[in-house]
């Protein structure tokens, strides 16, 4: 989407899609590098958790992060 190219009042509606868009894949990325710690933690320490709810919960995340902004 290039935002040079629009008026001023749609170029606000862009600005703010790409805004929302760029801070919700980051959190995406920074919930996923957490999880990973965590699991990798949970791992190390013999913790009993579920893992495949866990990595379900991820996928599942990741989806709505991505595929619906």
């Amino acid at each position: 989407m290039d935002c040079t190219k629009v008026d001023k009042a749609s170029r606000g509606v862009c600005l703010n899609y790409l805004l929302f868009f760029a801070v919700s894949a980051l959190f995406g990325l920074l919930f996923s590098i957490m999880v990973e710690v965590i699991r990798f933690f949970g791992f190390l320490y013999g913790r009993c958790f579920n893992v495949a709810t866990l990595s379900s919960a991820i996928v599942l995340c990741r989806i709505l992060i991505f595929y619906f902004p």
